[in-house]
């Protein structure tokens, strides 16, 4: 009897479920059709919105009612409701798609503001079609490098209507930023023009030196010389960056760098006077030669009973001469060749005689001197000594310029300076 009442209550319950699951299932249905019909008349609804809508904008601007039409898309309008149907102890999840009216308001303000991006995105390119005829590569590349950061922005104005348009934005037009990008445009321009007419200057005085010590070079030294200058032109032409910066309200401070050039004379000298010594290493002057004639005369002459004669034996390395007087003047010189002889023919007096000897004559060397400018020395081995003032009437006095033991002649040591001054 126990199990007969237990089946009972199970049949029972059984039957209750199965009801209540019928029952669910045409309260469902009713509930889908009254959904559908609610969808319809809201589709009625967003259709009438649409069209007054339609009429206000022919009105106010038919760009803008363009526009409208040409974007509407009612698949875009449509939004996904989620509603939950409930039945006793049942429940489901019942979604229904319908148009929002929000959307004819969002399409608007899209129309128009997409109307604005256009006049802005205009003026962004006249602006531009006139900065790149005034300012070429400079504002091509400022522009590609401030573009994104500081001349163009973007502003998000639908940020209500995101489930309509996602990521819409539009171009700001700021008149200020590009009169404030022109300014610094001309700065930049005149920055970059003012260093690199001071780069020329340096350059410029690098290849006139250049170019007028090669042409004192045969053709190999003039290769030697070239290679030489290839290779250490970052120590001839120094470069090294500048920097200047710009500000103004609109943009902000812009920061940049330009090259500066400076000619360093001491390391291209010295690259020249290898190459001087290179060529003039075994150069020599024809004995009797007076190199230093502009300044100090080529005379060597002495008529009548008043002249002495100073002789030079020179068995030593090549030799300029100078004979100087009681005033310290100059009053003879020349170059004599070592192993050769050579006669000076004065008048009586006192006279002092220097030796600047040496190795390898360059003819473009220069001397330093006070009183003229002289040009020619030895490259290499130089050497400066003097007599003594020795006073002469009608006499000869010779000089032997060689090491010899218990010699009579004891030569000072002297200086360029004092020498030739």
């Amino acid at each position: 009897m126990k199990n007969k009442i237990l089946i009972g209550i199970v049949v029972v319950l059984v039957l209750i479920l199965v009801v209540v699951r019928y029952r669910f299932s045409q309260e469902l249905a009713i509930f889908n059709l009254e959904l559908s019909i609610y969808a319809n008349n809201q589709i009625s609804k967003f259709n009438k919105a649409k069209d007054i809508q339609l009429g206000k904008l022919a009105i106010k601007d038919m760009r803008i009612a363009a526009a409208y039409i040409n974007q509407f898309n009612v698949d875009s309008s449509f939004v996904i409701h989620d509603t939950i149907f409930h039945y006793l102890y049942l429940n489901k999840t019942v979604s229904f798609r319908c148009p929002s009216i929000k959307y004819i308001n969002c399409l608007t303000s899209k129309c128009e503001y997409d109307l604005q991006n256009e006049d802005n995105l205009l003026k962004i390119k006249n602006i531009n079609n006139i900065l790149v005829n005034r300012y070429n590569e400079d504002f091509t590349y400022w522009f590609d490098k401030l573009k994104d950061k500081k001349l163009i922005k973007k502003e998000k104005p639908l940020r209500d209507c995101s489930n309509f348009f996602k990521s819409y934005s539009i171009t700001i037009w700021d008149e200020k930023i590009w009169v404030s990008f022109e300014d610094f445009l001309k700065d930049y321009k005149k920055e970059k023009n003012l260093l690199l007419s001071e780069n020329n200057i340096q350059k410029n005085k690098f290849n006139y030196l250049l170019n007028s010590t090669l042409y004192k070079l045969n053709s190999d030294i003039k290769a030697y010389l070239n290679d030489r200058i290839n290779k250490e032109k970052s120590q001839i032409l120094e470069s090294k960056s500048v920097e200047k910066s710009y500000k103004s309200e609109p943009l902000g401070e812009i920061t940049y760098s330009l090259e500066q050039i400076s000619f360093n004379v001491a390391n291209y000298s010295s690259i020249e006077e290898s190459a001087f010594m290179e060529q003039y290493k075994n150069n020599s002057l024809a004995t009797g030669s007076m190199p230093y004639y502009r300044c100090y005369g080529s005379y060597n002459s002495c008529d009548g009973w008043s002249c002495s004669q100073i002789i030079i034996e020179n068995g030593g390395s090549d030799v300029v001469v100078l004979v100087k007087d009681a005033n310290e003047a100059v009053v003879r010189h020349a170059y004599i060749n070592e192993g050769h002889r050579f006669t000076f023919n004065i008048q009586n007096g006192s006279y002092i005689v220097y030796f600047y000897s040496g190795q390898g004559w360059n003819p473009n060397k220069v001397i330093p001197s006070t009183n003229c400018r002289l040009v020619g020395g030895f490259i290499s081995n130089e050497n400066i000594s003097k007599g003594t003032y020795e006073n002469l009437q009608g006499q000869q006095l010779t000089y032997v310029l060689k090491l010899r033991e218990n010699g009579n002649f004891a030569p000072r040591s002297s200086s360029l300076d004092e020498a030739f001054k």
